[in-house]
């Protein structure tokens, strides 16, 4: 008897941090021994370790709307500038938040369309963010729709921005390779 073997068809419940009620969270992924922790892998990764300038940006997505063939791969882009104006638009269950994001070389929008009332009061004028997503035209301006978001300094820290070394690991959604995993949803 291979006592390896043992160890991997254990319950992931008996695993210390995990017990009974994440042991059931898991059970709906499909997660029940610890040979099914080792082998839930991430269905694809977002590369979010480059960082574009927002001109960049504009131009790479003026090529994807070229109509020569380009390869099947959704492509997410990071950008990282300052917060310069934001506003809701629109009024109840039409209303959006667009927030006006600028670097040193352009600026582009950030719309979100659920949450208004929790966004609006996320954001100050002058906060420094990295957004990702993928871009997109509305309006003839360059947008990213529900970006992913992590704050790099907000507007009451120092003005010392441009000497800033910006700490990439204490960002979640930037500076790397972000897994997906499957939804449980079918």
């Amino acid at each position: 008897m291979n006592p390896h073997n043992d160890i991997l068809s254990t319950p992931v419940q008996y695993f210390k941090g995990i017990g009974p009620r994440r042991g059931e969270a898991l059970a709906k992924y499909g997660i029940t021994t610890l040979r099914d922790l080792f082998f839930y892998v991430p269905r694809r990764y977002l590369d979010r370790s480059a960082v574009v300038t927002i001109a960049d940006l504009r131009q790479e997505a003026i090529q994807q709307n070229d109509p020569a063939p380009q390869a099947d791969v959704r492509k997410d882009y990071t950008v990282v500038g300052e917060v310069r104006s934001f506003k809701v638009v629109g009024f109840r269950n039409k209303a959006r938040f667009v927030l006006i994001l600028a670097d040193q070389t352009a600026s582009m929008q950030c719309v979100w369309f659920g949450g208004v009332q929790y966004w609006k009061n996320r954001f100050k004028i002058g906060d420094v963010l990295a957004v990702s997503g993928q871009p997109s035209y509305y309006g003839g301006m360059l947008q990213f729709v529900h970006p992913d978001l992590d704050r790099i300094s907000d507007a009451s820290q120092d003005e010392d921005s441009d000497a800033a070394v910006i700490d990439w690991s204490k960002t979640l959604n930037t500076g790397g390779l972000v897994p997906l995993y499957p939804s449980g949803k079918e």
